[in-house]
């Protein structure tokens, strides 16, 4: 994922009906003038086997910025 480095990021799991939801939001500081990728690694505790569709939701545009289907084994 690329985002501003001056930021402070968050990012929020919920796991739905066939889905997980991962809600990315930028917090405190200002905007610069540099971008940077970043890789979004969580264990999620409780979801059980089977193929879900990952959506990566980023609050302040409010816009998916990624979606994929995974398989969790």
């Amino acid at each position: 994922m690329v985002l501003n480095c001056c930021f402070e990021t968050s990012v929020c799991f919920t796991p739905r009906d066939g889905a997980v939801e991962v809600v990315e939001h930028q917090a405190g500081g200002e905007p610069c003038d540099c971008e940077c990728l970043f890789n979004i690694v969580a264990t999620l505790p409780g979801i059980q086997s089977g193929t879900y569709e990952l959506i990566l939701y980023n609050e302040e545009q409010g816009q998916v910025l990624f979606q994929q289907t995974v398989e969790v084994p």
